[in-house]
């Protein structure tokens, strides 16, 4: 207490300008350790907002326990180049947007593919989307025998687009539809013309649940 004392007539004794000159010093003083960078090794537990102005660099997995906001116009993105992840390990379904809400996509869709050969009048292709081939003579104005689709993506309710997507013979004319069940849809393809089909033709198909 003495020592403080001390200091203190110290100070005084030097005049205002000293006084003045002390009071700056412990305010920048104080504001730079405030300013500072700060680490903190452990967990954060707030019952109100924690607002941060400046940029955070989060190196761990973040668990959030609702929804996630960002202003309008933000987003989420990637550090760098790269591909973004979005319910890789343990989502079984994705929502994007609402019934209320345009969802553009600037670039290209990609979505799983696969490839398949018709053998025995069936073929198996378990993706969204695909492409067949059949080897099958149809005569003219005449429909083969039913294809079926074993595809685990497909239920009762989804809609299986098909189209023939490759060239035909000279003067046929193929046209192919799908009727959807429970992991599977059958296709039939009929020649409408008068013309026969003895090339190999390719059906391609996507499914929309």
């Amino acid at each position: 207490m003495k020592k403080l004392k001390g200091s203190v007539e110290k100070i005084v004794s030097r005049g205002p300008a000293s006084i003045v000159l002390s009071v700056i010093v412990s305010v920048l003083l104080v504001t730079g350790l405030v300013s500072a960078a700060t680490t903190i090794s452990t967990v954060i537990q707030t019952d109100g907002t924690l607002s941060v102005t400046g940029a955070s660099t989060l190196t761990g997995a973040i668990t959030a326990g609702n929804n996630i906001t960002v202003p309008a116009a933000y987003g989420l993105d990637v550090a760098s180049a790269g591909q973004l992840n979005l319910g890789t390990t343990t989502a079984t379904t994705i929502v994007v947007g609402n019934t209320s809400a345009t969802t553009t996509i600037p670039g290209g869709l990609g979505l799983e593919t696969g490839t398949g050969s018709v053998s025995a009048n069936a073929v198996t292709i378990s993706k969204v989307s695909g492409v067949i081939t059949d080897a099958t003579d149809i005569v003219a104005t005449s429909t083969r025998a039913d294809i079926t689709l074993n595809n685990t993506r497909i239920v009762a309710t989804s809609v299986v687009l098909v189209s023939i997507c490759s060239a035909v013979d000279t003067s046929a004319a193929l046209v192919v539809s799908a009727l959807p069940a429970s992991g599977k849809a059958t296709l039939s393809v009929r020649n409408v013309s008068h013309a026969s089909q003895t090339a190999d033709y390719k059906i391609c198909f996507l499914v929309a649940n």
